[in-house]
């Protein structure tokens, strides 16, 4: 990732490696390829395996035009896309926020070919979203493990109220092993405060089934009571936030900092 060639003007590049390898012993050996962007590997000049049609399908025309065909043939389409260990991993420093190439010009094919499409991203960082005007619904899963699939599947295939908080983080990433943190208290939602920069999603953003009706109604120095009633059509849940200024700190405060919130559950009309 970190290798630059003199000789060339562009980032892209091949090169070829030859090794020798000396058998210590006789019996099967196994080989594998792992490698930052694509490969092939011979033995004495025979192909063994490859890194290379996996990665190039999603930029490739005819994989952009058959995901669009069958997504036109459906009611309804799932397009699951991200960022694997390949572009974003520690040890290394994300150039940019962009999604592989390819990528984005495969979900606005697919998102033209049939609008009700949930897009599902996948990553451990911030993603720029270039098509997210044209998507009806996007599902940003970060990395959840091993339940990843199980969890989204249900989010996507099953009906389900959540509300939806998207809080992002900018990490200064590490020097020589040490990680530094030199955005001090500002992190995520507070370093877009501090810039006055509207992120795509804010901290907070949240999308439901129901709308709210919020009323104040008392305050002490220890407590905020909110009068919250769903004017909606169906039941459904909302998370109640609270953010504060401090007027004097011993460091430098932020503009806004959560300080509670409670998750409430409400019936169509109540409160």
């Amino acid at each position: 990732m970190d290798c630059k060639d003199p000789k060339s003007n562009s980032d892209l590049f091949y090169i070829t490696a030859k090794v020798i390898f000396t058998l210590d012993e006789l019996g099967m050996k196994d080989f594998g390829l792992s490698v930052y962007g694509i490969a092939n590997l011979y033995l004495d000049g025979e192909f063994i395996t490859e890194e290379t049609t996996r990665k190039q399908e999603a930029g490739s025309i005819s994989f952009r035009k058959r995901a669009c065909d069958l997504a036109a043939e459906a009611d309804y389409s799932i397009l699951c896309t991200g960022l694997n260990e390949e572009w974003e991993c520690e040890g290394f420093d994300k150039l940019d926020f962009s999604l592989p190439p390819g990528v984005d010009e495969l979900i606005s094919g697919v998102l033209a070919a049939q609008p009700n499409t949930i897009i599902v991203t996948q990553s451990g960082t911030l993603l720029k979203m270039l098509w997210e005007s044209e998507a009806r619904s996007i599902v940003h899963a970060w990395c959840g493990g091993s339940e990843e699939g199980n969890g989204v599947a249900d989010l996507c295939l099953i009906w389900l109220e959540e509300i939806r908080d998207n809080p992002a983080y900018l990490n200064w990433g590490s020097i020589r092993g040490r990680e530094l943190y030199g955005e001090d208290v500002f992190a995520g939602y507070k370093f877009y405060d501090d810039l006055d920069r509207s992120p795509l999603f804010s901290f907070g953003y949240g999308i439901s089934y129901i709308t709210l009706a919020l009323t104040p109604i008392a305050a002490s120095r220890e407590s905020l009571y909110i009068g919250v009633i769903n004017t909606g059509k169906s039941a459904g849940t909302e998370a109640i936030q609270v953010c504060i200024h401090a007027m004097s700190s011993v460091v430098l405060p932020a503009q806004r900092e959560l300080h509670g919130f409670v998750k409430v559950e409400l019936m169509s009309g109540g409160c």
